[in-house]
């Protein structure tokens, strides 16, 4: 069981900056394919320790990604740095939850601005992880809530 976690942590690691590998599809379908081998919150904590890697690194390394990223460029020259500034720890909660400012965005803000790295990591890992688990947890609820009996219908890899 280890092995298929650590898998999963080492494969969704760039999900975060890289999004054709998806963990917030791979967090619902698991949630929705019934396999047994899957315990949700051990997913959650995989998927958002993977991520908290990718955005510590992001944080650390994002003058060099936006080099790179004419698109992630111009979101960062364009988002409100007053706004993140004044109200650093709840735009960094959103943005780990509901990626609105995308974190991407913030990680990079934030490393720029030297934000507490201990905090940006306790918010982004913890906040990560409750967004995985939703995912997880609605998407094989809301298969029960329907009764629809497509579990078994789709195999994952790992």
């Amino acid at each position: 069981m280890f092995l298929l976690y650590l898998k999963i942590f080492l494969t969704f690691i760039v999900s975060g900056v890289f999004w054709v590998v998806n963990a917030e599809l791979f967090a619902a379908a698991a949630g929705v394919s019934g396999d047994t081998r899957f315990n949700g919150w051990l997913l959650a904590l995989a998927l958002g320790s993977a991520q908290t890697v990718c955005f510590v690194l992001v944080y650390y390394f994002g003058n060099t990604l936006m080099r790179w990223s004419k698109r992630l460029r111009c979101k960062v020259q364009n988002f409100d740095m007053e706004r993140f500034e004044n109200c650093t720890a709840i735009t960094l909660v959103l943005g780990s939850i509901f990626g609105l400012p995308p974190l991407v965005v913030l990680a990079i803000i934030a490393g720029s601005v030297r934000y507490n790295i201990r905090r940006y990591i306790l918010i982004v890992f913890t906040c990560r992880c409750l967004r995985f688990a939703i995912l997880y947890f609605f998407a094989q609820n809301i298969i029960d809530f329907f009764g629809w009996d497509i579990k078994g219908a789709m195999t994952l890899p790992f």
